[in-house]
C-alpha cells in the first residue's frame, strides 16, 4: 500500500472538525448564516454533535428558512432528547409550524427577497447557542462587596491595635489626666473598631452570599462547542 492510499485511508484529522465549527461560529456571528450551516454540517458529519444540530437549526432561523430549521430542532432533540432546553426547543418548534402554516405576505415586484429577512429568533438557553444572552450576575457587586469588607476588616484590625496602645499608656500614666487622656482613646478605638468589624462582615458576608447565588442558579462552565471523541475544541464558558 502506497504512502499516499494510507494517507487517504485515515480517518479525518480532528483539526478538520475544529477548524470547520470555527469558521461556521464565525460566520454566525457576521451574519453569513448560509456560510455557518454549511461549516456546521461539516463538522457535524466528521463529529456527530447534537449541539451542531442546534447551531444548524439557529442558522436556518436567522436565515429565514423556519421548515429547515424545524428538521434540524428534530433532530437535535432526537440525539439529545433529555436535553435541559427540550421544552424550549419544542416551544419554538411549534412557534415556527404555526409560522409556516400562515399564509406568507405578498411580496412587491421587483423586491426580491432577502436572506436573513426573516424577524430575529427568540434565543433558547442551550450550550450550543452561539447568541444567548448570559443570565445576569452579581459579579461586579459580589466581589465590591468582598473588597470594601475586606477593607473594613482591616480598619478594624487597625483600630484594635490603637485601642490596645491607648490601654497600655492608660496603665502606665503617671498623672489621672493621662490616664483619663488615654482612657478616652482607648474607648474611641473601641468603638470604631466594633464598628468597623461588624459593617466589614456583614459586607463579607453579602458578597458571598451573592457569589453563592451565582454559583448556584447554574452559572458553571459548560461546552460551548462540540467534541471528538479524541479532543474537544471551542472552550467553556458560563451560559453558552
Amino acid at each position: 500500500m502506497t504512502a499516499g492510499r494510507a494517507a487517504a485511508d485515515e480517518p479525518p484529522s480532528p483539526e478538520v472538525a475544529k477548524l470547520r465549527f470555527e469558521q461556521g461560529k464565525s460566520a454566525y456571528r457576521e451574519g453569513r448564516y448560509a456560510e455557518a450551516i454549511r461549516a456546521f454540517s461539516d463538522a457535524d458529519a466528521l463529529a456527530p454533535r447534537a449541539a451542531l444540530a442546534f447551531d444548524i437549526a439557529r442558522a436556518y432561523e436567522r436565515l429565514g428558512e423556519p421548515s429547515r430549521a424545524i428538521d434540524s430542532y428534530r433532530e437535535y432533540l432526537r440525539r439529545a432528547p433529555d436535553a435541559p432546553n427540550a421544552d424550549l426547543v419544542r416551544a419554538r418548534m411549534a412557534a415556527l409550524d404555526s409560522s409556516v402554516s400562515e399564509p406568507a405576505p405578498a411580496v412587491q415586484t421587483g423586491q426580491p427577497l432577502v436572506a436573513g429577512s426573516a424577524p430575529p429568533a427568540a434565543p433558547l438557553a442551550n450550550g450550543a447557542n452561539t447568541d444567548v444572552p448570559e443570565r445576569p450576575s452579581f459579579a461586579p457587586w459580589s466581589w465590591l462587596a468582598l473588597g470594601t469588607g475586606g477593607a473594613f476588616l482591616v480598619g478594624a484590625g487597625i483600630s484594635e491595635f490603637s485601642r490596645r496602645g491607648a490601654e497600655s499608656d492608660a496603665r502606665s500614666a503617671s498623672t489621672q489626666l493621662a490616664y483619663v487622656d488615654d482612657y478616652r482613646r482607648m474607648r474611641d478605638a473601641q468603638a470604631v473598631a466594633r464598628v468597623l468589624f461588624g459593617v466589614g462582615g456583614a459586607l463579607v458576608v453579602t458578597g458571598g452570599a451573592l457569589m453563592a447565588i451565582d454559583l448556584g442558579r447554574g452559572r458553571r462552565a459548560e461546552p460551548r462547542v462540540a467534541c471528538l471523541p479524541t479532543a474537544c475544541f471551542g472552550g467553556v464558558e458560563g451560559s453558552f
